[in-house]
């Protein structure tokens, strides 16, 4: 049932950040990879998490689709996170997002 809830969590995410469908995405199902790092996780774990998004991407029969999505993005849209084989770190004065 997990495996479900983060499927939709990630198909919620694209469709809010209006990206195209991306059939064959490798990050389908696995969203916590490619987050932003969470308040106070240590740095060891967002690492390792990012290692492994970019290795998922890097191999991901999306990828090309995917990066041409993120680029043409006015900067200010561009999501946080490991997205298009790249790491995107929060815009500057861009409140992070709380976890409860």
């Amino acid at each position: 049932m997990t495996a479900n809830l983060d499927r939709a969590a990630t198909l919620r995410l694209l469709g809010a950040l209006h990206a195209p469908e991306l059939a064959g995405a490798a990050c389908v199902g696995r969203a916590r990879l490619f987050d932003p790092p969470a308040e106070r996780e240590p740095a060891a774990d967002v690492a390792f998490r990012r290692r492994q998004a970019v290795a998922l991407c890097r191999a991901c029969t999306a990828l090309a689709s995917c990066q041409q999505w993120f680029n043409d993005l006015p900067r200010a849209k561009r999501p946080s996170g490991v997205v298009a084989g790249q790491i995107t770190p929060a815009s500057p004065g861009r409140p992070r997002k709380e976890t409860a």
